[in-house]
């Protein structure tokens, strides 16, 4: 009778410690799932307000008199930023293409392909609009369909949209 009370405990002993692992591997599974979902919103979150945060600090080191303008020659909206050196024009294109933020430096009349710019970060859009007021309206889509929004008031005067 001793060895069939030993037995039991045992068993129940066993028993309890597959129980605490059972439970100890559900929540660990299911911790690292909730932790996969909040790391991509953060990411999302952080590359839609950085796209936000990088325009404008372009903008406001650009922003000067018939300096800013919106162009589509690349088929795709690119704000383009000019900057005269010497007697050469230099323009920093920013433009939302195939989900990523770009960004491509060239000399003023040099033509390129909106993938031969640098990605800045991916983003699932990426508006931009200037209106008579003389503000610019910004304007960051991310994965997960949630946007945030920037609107910039320029000191300079305002430059048209191009063809």
């Amino acid at each position: 009778m001793n060895d069939k009370r030993h037995s039991s405990s045992v068993l129940f002993v066993i028993s309890l410690y597959l129980v605490f692992a059972l439970v100890a591997i559900s929540v660990v599974t299911i911790g690292g799932g909730v932790y996969k979902k909040l790391s991509a919103a953060i990411d999302d979150n952080f590359d839609m307000r950085t796209s936000l945060s990088y325009v404008a600090a372009k903008v406001r080191g650009g922003d000067a008199a018939d300096r800013l303008h919106i162009d589509n020659t690349l088929g795709v909206p690119a704000l383009v930023i000019d900057n005269a050196v010497d007697t050469t024009v230099y323009q920093t294109w920013i433009y939302f293409h195939e989900g990523n933020l770009y960004e491509m430096p060239v000399q003023q009349g040099v033509f390129f392909k909106p993938e031969q710019g640098t990605m800045l970060v991916p983003l699932k859009g990426f508006e931009m609009s200037l209106d008579q007021q003389g503000g610019l309206l910004l304007k960051a889509v991310n994965s997960q369909d949630e946007s945030c929004e920037l609107y910039l008031h320029l000191r300079s005067t305002v430059g048209g949209e191009s063809p």
